[in-house]
């Protein structure tokens, strides 16, 4: 692949945005992984059958609570709330950035 300046500049950017949220969100290992089974468990894909999107949609809640209890766990029940709302959040923009990303370089 070759890349403008331009659009090697908006990858690093857009990578170093997605590295620093992560670390601001402090997330360990299993939280990572989590999240990138929810991103990939996304029932809005394109030409997905309407019982595909239920099982992605089924799989994708499973691992949202999996993320949910493993966050109460490990930060408690004082932080852990906030955290998963915010690591959510996360995950929305990270499915925003992806579907853009691809929608850019089509």
């Amino acid at each position: 692949i070759r890349w403008s300046a331009a659009e090697a500049r908006q990858e690093r950017n857009m990578y170093y945005v997605t590295v620093q949220r992560k670390k601001e969100l402090n997330m360990d290992k299993k939280e990572y992984i989590l999240l990138k089974a929810i991103i990939s468990c996304n029932p809005a894909l394109e030409d997905l059958s309407k019982c595909s999107r239920e099982i992605m949609q089924e799989q994708r809640d499973r691992h949202a609570k999996s993320l949910m209890s493993y966050i109460m766990a490990r930060r408690g029940s004082k932080e852990g709330p906030l955290v998963y709302t915010e690591i959510m959040a996360y995950t929305d923009w990270l499915t925003r950035l992806i579907k853009r990303h691809k929608v850019s370089t089509c």
